[in-house]
């Protein structure tokens, strides 16, 4: 509410049924239906045990607290930049990757399929790269993807989808956290400015 949190569960060794219960129960006490709530997805996810009710487990609490702290600092560098690039939308936390991320509209058209956007987010990690990383992608992308600048920090991703991208492994080589933040920053801006560029 207003951006603070009513409620929460911790899940470490509680199911997904019982989460999912304890959800519909407090949407009926802050006056919702709790029956428009269901386990449908429009979307697919992998398997994974706590589907079959199989507890949450929170056994590597440092790698949990790591990531966190990622998303936190993720949350910070996004909402900065949704109020300095115009026709930027809210950051959200999509649940298709559990990406954290804005979309900045480039250029509008009646035609969805034609707007130029660019995304920028965090993902913690995927098939792509198996760490946490800052990505910006342009939609559409470009023509001539070869023509692009050579990143100063991060580089250009090409395989299954094109953007560019700052691994954590790069972020953490700078040892103070003020450098980790410009190394970040410089690559998000940096790379804004080459793709408007080209989409």
């Amino acid at each position: 509410e207003n951006g603070e949190s009513i409620n929460s569960l911790g899940l470490d060794s509680k199911t997904y049924n019982v989460a999912f219960n304890w959800l519909k129960e407090k949407l009926s006490q802050l006056g919702f239906d709790p029956n428009k709530l269901n386990k449908n997805l429009p979307y697919q996810i992998p398997e994974h045990p706590t589907a079959n009710d199989t507890p949450f487990s929170h056994i590597t609490s440092t790698a949990f607290t790591e990531l966190q702290n990622y998303y936190s600092n993720a949350a910070f560098i996004l909402e900065k930049l949704s109020h300095k690039e115009k026709d930027t939308s809210e950051v959200y936390c999509w649940p298709h990757h559990f990406d954290i991320a804005t979309l900045i509209t480039i250029e509008k058209h009646p035609d969805p399929e034609k707007i130029k956007t660019i995304g920028v987010g965090l993902s913690p990690g995927d098939e792509s790269y198996n760490e946490p990383y800052f990505y910006i992608s342009p939609w559409p992308y470009p023509e001539d993807k070869d023509s692009l600048p050579k990143l100063y920090h991060g580089h250009w991703h090409n395989q299954g989808w094109f953007g560019g991208v700052l691994t954590a492994s790069e972020i953490i080589r700078q040892e103070d956290k003020s450098g980790q933040l410009k190394i970040t920053e410089n690559f998000i801006e940096t790379g804004i400015a080459n793709l408007k560029q080209v989409i």
